[in-house]
């Protein structure tokens, strides 16, 4: 095997090599969660063993098919202002405020003082090929100085089969007084029926700029 060199601009791999072991440093994804056999649930459920205070920012990604043709995705925040309460709900603590807006297209809605947010503009299908991908980026709060914020966007092909992409964003809500509050977990489930299938995959970040 030849030698592998460190350089000043940075490191000369002369061969194959597999690496093992967990990268740590700021601005470093780090995998919490990777699950890809979800089945029949009613709603999937990320607790504060994955979203607490030991990262500031996090990135999830997923893919769920519904049960029921025609639906819409759902999000519901679940906040806390000691960092060790995912039961506290959202919509028990503060309400939603969120917005979406169609890619390519002029449709466009959003709400306040919503017990969940809408994560895509028009219905999600549930035919072969069907179901709806996202990613949403999570602002934690853990220096209790801002509210929470995410955005991110959506995929999907609606019942009448034509592809739609979303863009989303939302905070903690209102009063302002919930910059109090930090993240501690996330429902994802659909206006009706169960999720038939689907995969997810959290990270986290620390000191993101």
């Amino acid at each position: 095997m030849a030698l592998t060199k460190v350089e000043a601009d940075g490191i000369n791999l002369a061969d194959t090599f597999a690496f093992t072991g967990t990268v740590s440093g700021t601005n470093t994804y780090v995998s919490l969660l990777n699950v890809d056999n979800i089945s029949d649930v009613s709603s999937y459920h990320v607790n504060n063993t994955y979203i607490n205070d030991t990262y500031d920012y996090y990135f999830v990604s997923a893919f769920f098919k519904p049960a029921t043709d025609g639906v819409t995705l759902y999000q519901r925040l679940y906040v806390s202002a000691s960092q060790d309460n995912g039961a506290l709900t959202q919509s028990s603590t503060a309400p939603n405020s969120w917005e979406y807006a169609q890619i390519g297209g002029s449709n466009t809605s959003g709400g306040d003082n919503s017990s969940q947010a809408t994560l895509h503009f028009t219905t999600i299908g549930n035919g072969t090929g069907e179901g709806v991908h996202f990613h949403n980026h999570y602002y934690a709060n853990n220096e209790k100085a801002n509210m929470i914020f995410w955005h991110g966007s959506t995929s999907h092909i609606a019942t009448n089969g034509s592809h739609v992409g979303s863009t989303t964003s939302g905070a903690s809500g209102s009063p302002l007084t919930f910059y109090q509050y930090s993240l501690v977990g996330m429902d994802f489930y659909f206006s009706s029926g169960n999720i038939s299938t689907g995969r997810i995959n959290v990270y986290g970040i620390k000191s993101y700029v």
